[in-house]
């Protein structure tokens, strides 16, 4: 990420990512924890979440689909 974490820029920076790799709307992704903190807590809205949880799988693993996104496994729930 290099957006400057000022005003908030560096969050919005990425939930656009994560937006464009689930497919999901900006609007469907905030931060709900840690908005000045490296490490984020965040809601993820779905109207159809069956569809998304694939999408979350295949970021966990690495998957292509993904775009190889990382996540911290303790911070799921």
């Amino acid at each position: 990420m290099t957006a400057v974490p000022e005003d908030g820029r560096a969050n919005k920076a990425v939930t656009a990512l994560l937006a464009k790799r689930w497919r999901l709307p900006r609007s469907a992704i905030a931060v709900i924890q840690g908005a000045t903190d490296r490490r984020k807590v965040l809601l993820l809205r779905s109207d159809d979440p069956a569809a998304l949880a694939p999408r979350l799988e295949a970021a966990e693993t690495g998957g292509a689909e993904s775009g190889g996104a990382e996540t911290d496994e303790g911070a799921r729930s």
